[in-house]
């Protein structure tokens, strides 16, 4: 008789447990993107100031079309920066964070261009 008054409880501990792992696991996913991102732009083989050839490599090679990317240099000229946002709804499973957080979720990333 008692647990159908402690079960709810535990089913709201459990949801917030995988919807807390996924969130970070997808979070550390993101960083990966961004750095995918940062690493192919600094190396030459992408072109950082077309925004449709930076959207369709994430389409493309990392399977990723839900995500909205910013590409700009760093202040010397000499760097990039990409910022990789997505909305948390598409990062959590129960969307129980997603109402906390309020607003989109960033991984940026500076990488130097190679000379």
């Amino acid at each position: 008789m008692e647990i159908v008054l402690w079960m709810p409880f535990f089913l709201l501990l459990v949801f917030l447990t995988v919807d807390a792992s996924l969130l970070y696991w997808r979070h550390g996913e993101m960083w990966n993107i961004a750095r995918d991102v940062a690493r192919t732009i600094a190396s030459g083989s992408l072109d950082g100031t077309d925004n449709a050839a930076v959207q369709a490599f994430l389409t493309d090679r990392l399977g990723i079309t839900e995500a909205t990317v910013q590409t700009a240099p760093t202040l010397d000229g000499q760097g990039i920066i990409v910022r990789v946002e997505r909305n948390p709804d598409f990062l959590t499973t129960f969307s129980i964070f997603s109402n906390l957080i309020g607003g989109d979720i960033a991984a940026e990333v500076v990488f130097r261009v190679e000379p």
